[in-house]
């Protein structure tokens, strides 16, 4: 008798365990970025708001999955899930920590066997089988690394934590992923600014540029032929009368 009860017990742990939302450790490990940006006060919620100028920045993707079997609803999204996250030295000294919003929970990324659900940002959730992946561009989506060192080992700590008003409580994994990297070893993300704005212009306008000179040369060859020959049938048939 006790038998079935126990079977069905751990039926029953393992199916609440697969029904969370759970990071994607590799896909974000492999979205690290460095980026420097210039910022002006007050710009952005998660810079304080009286810091001004270049901004030394590690961004990353925020990758989440759901491997269970049932979808999983967390409507309607207005107190967004958090994600508790710490910096840590080669020494195991907390750096710097804090929390960011997680702007959007929906069906970015499914298997082409999965059918979708209708997810949005503020209807969030995710269908069994699907992830939603928040790319490195996101604002805020960043560690701010201005004044400290861009060649040291660092290890970031990330928990998945429900939102302030507890939703997401029961379906969320919160095992901490950790990704390390070298800030000066990643791939850079090139933010836009005036100069490389100018010369981007510049690159794509000088073929039109040339092509514009081109045509002109071209029609105003073709206007002065045209009024040589008909110079010359004017010279021509005077010459015929005379």
């Amino acid at each position: 008798m006790l038998v079935p009860i126990v079977l069905c017990l751990l039926g029953l742990v393992h199916s609440s365990a697969e029904d969370v939302i759970s990071f994607d450790q590799p896909q974000m490990q492999d979205s690290l970025r460095f980026r420097e940006m210039e910022v002006f006060a007050g710009e952005f919620p998660c810079i304080p708001s009286f810091d001004n100028g270049t901004r030394q920045l590690v961004s990353f993707a925020i990758a989440l999955r759901n491997d269970g079997p049932k979808d999983i609803k967390l409507a309607p999204y207005d107190s967004p899930l958090q994600i508790r996250w710490q910096l840590e030295s080669p020494q195991s000294t907390v750096i710097l920590n804090g929390t960011m919003n997680l702007s959007c929970i929906r069906d970015t990324n499914c298997d082409r066997t999965i059918s979708r659900k209708f997810f949005v940002c503020h209807l969030g959730g995710l269908t069994a089988n699907c992830d939603t992946y928040l790319n490195a561009h996101t604002e805020c989506q960043w560690i701010d690394l201005t004044g400290y060192s861009l060649w040291t080992h660092y290890w970031l700590r990330l928990t998945l934590e429900p939102s302030l008003t507890g939703l997401g409580a029961d379906k969320i994994d919160n095992t901490t992923i950790t990704l390390d990297f070298i800030p000066r070893q990643l791939k850079r993300i090139n933010t836009a600014s005036l100069t490389n704005s100018i010369l981007f212009m510049i690159a794509f306008a000088f073929p039109n540029l040339l092509y514009f000179i081109a045509v002109i040369i071209i029609t105003a060859r073709r206007g002065k032929d045209i009024v040589n020959y008909k110079t010359y049938k004017i010279t021509e048939k005077r010459v015929k009368k005379a």
